[in-house]
């Protein structure tokens, strides 16, 4: 369902060697925090072991939006204005932490006026490694702040607030990470415990998979550390599937072809619908030559499993994460039903727990082909189809929409309209006027009366109009001002 996103749209045309473009107006949107998560050890390379303290001291941002494309040109700012850096193409900046500053927050700025989530503090002034500890976030820019799209940046495990100086600085082994973070290859509690290893190549065929259990009901962003060996450049791809089915969820992201290690992919915010406490496959894979992949040499995440192609491999996990997303969401609270079925019409009603749309789509098959709207937002929903054949089975769905909200959408139903009605004129007697009207659609046995005007006259389960019609007819035959029957009138 669309997210009601504002867009522009640039088209060009090449004609008489003049290039032509549509204006572009830039508008002031929000950046969401997606993650925030501190890097474990060996990410940050202090490959040593339990206890190393080497590694960096940078803070890896990343900036990307609604529809998946990265952001770049967004200046990443303290919340008191500092200019820390600038997102470049791929909407990534690396940013030094300098110790000689406690600690950094942060925001998005750009020329539009947006506003921005803060990120939480990064310090690398932390025992006892001090100096030595790096950070990575994730911000998603929405056209409008209103718009679907919400991450829990709640934290598991406890946020190190760093310190001063030397001297009255506690220790700490924490590595902290948003619960928006799906999956996240560290125990929060060890910031020793990504030890990592590579695993073994898999061919253009293969590829390398982590399941783990959706906290949200879209995957944005999924990240993995891929290398074709040493330094190499290459590009690879992700894909969210379910588990066991290995179906596909959405579709395929590709990193650019830049340097290998932790690069992050992101899709549009429906790309991936998924459901909270369900069991997915992040797969990943390099499709022409083969790729390699690390994983964390030890069991960090109970709820998931990693995979080499088919095969499973207890105690290690694939290196990386994947982040969710929550959007509102309009659902269907009641019906839908077809009620007041006439040989003609029927009327569709449903009730919703979020005031919005109506559309009802409707056919003779699951193609349907036709369609009836009502812009009102409501919680209860009533659209009347007209011009339906009598005896006829129809397919419809109802779906209904809210700015900020996925929509709701009933998947395929089905009813069938009543055969026509003695009472042609709809003036609740059957008289000699109808009789007229009735003899103008006759067609004989196995005719199909498809002119619509005739469609009353259908009055038994077939599709002609003959002399079976006729003896329904003559059941409801009246006289000029006496009320019919039931079934003969509507």
């Amino acid at each position: 369902m669309s997210s009601l996103r504002n867009r522009c749209a640039i088209a060009f045309t090449l004609a008489l060697g003049t290039l032509l473009t549509c204006p572009v107006t830039v508008t002031a949107g929000h950046y969401s925090l997606a993650w925030w998560r501190q890097k474990g050890a060996w990410e940050n390379g202090a490959v040593g072991g339990q206890g190393d303290c080497l590694g960096g001291h940078v803070m890896l941002i990343w900036v990307f939006d609604e529809d998946g494309n990265p952001k770049p040109s967004v200046q990443l700012k303290t919340s008191w204005s500092v200019l820390l850096g600038t997102t470049d193409v791929d909407g990534r900046a690396e940013i030094p932490i300098d110790v000689n500053n406690t600690r950094y927050d942060m925001i998005c700025v750009d020329g539009a006026g947006s506003t921005s989530d803060v990120a939480l503090d990064m310090t690398s002034r932390l025992r006892p490694c001090w100096g030595h500890y790096s950070f990575e976030v994730g911000f998603m820019y929405k056209s409008n702040a209103t718009n679907p799209g919400t991450f829990d940046t709640s934290l598991n495990c406890t946020l190190n607030n760093g310190c001063a100086d030397y001297g009255t600085c506690p220790e700490t082994t924490d590595a902290p990470f948003t619960k928006s973070l799906a999956y996240n290859s560290i125990d929060c509690t060890n910031y020793w415990s990504d030890s990592a290893a590579l695993g073994t190549w898999q061919g253009p065929t293969s590829y390398f998979g982590q399941t783990f259990v959706a906290t949200g009901n879209r995957v944005v962003a999924a990240k993995a550390q891929g290398t074709i060996g040493g330094n190499n450049i290459l590009s690879f791809n992700a894909q969210i599937l379910t588990w066991p089915g290995l179906q596909p969820v959405g579709p395929v992201s590709s990193t650019p072809v830049r340097f290998p290690f932790g690069w992050v992919l992101f899709w549009d915010i429906d790309d991936n619908p998924v459901v909270p406490g369900q069991t997915y496959l992040l797969k990943v894979w390099r499709g022409d030559t083969g790729m390699n992949a690390f994983h964390i040499a030890s069991s960090v995440y109970p709820s998931g499993q990693y995979y080499e192609a088919g095969t499973a491999f207890s105690n290690r996990e694939l290196m990386g994460f994947v982040c969710c997303a929550t959007t509102a969401v309009v659902h269907i609270t009641a019906g839908p039903q077809a009620v007041h079925l006439k040989s003609t019409q029927a009327t569709i009603t449903w009730t919703t727990d979020v005031a919005s749309d109506s559309r009802v789509d409707y056919g003779l098959s699951t193609d349907y082909g036709n369609t009836q709207t009502n812009p009102t937002l409501s919680t209860a929903h009533s659209i009347t189809l007209t011009g339906l054949v009598p005896a006829t089975e129809y397919h419809y769905r109802v779906s209904s929409d809210a700015q900020g909200y996925t929509g709701a959408d009933s998947g395929d139903l089905v009813f069938t309209t009543p055969p026509g009605v003695a009472d042609q004129d709809r003036d609740n007697d059957v008289d000699q006027v109808d009789f007229g009207l009735f003899q103008t659609c006759f067609t004989g046995p196995g005719v199909e009366q498809t002119n619509p005007t005739c469609y009353r006259a259908r009055l038994d389960d077939d599709v002609d109009v003959d002399q079976d019609d006729f003896a329904v007819f003559q059941n409801c035959l009246t006289g000029v001002g006496a009320s019919a029957g039931a079934g003969c009138t509507e």
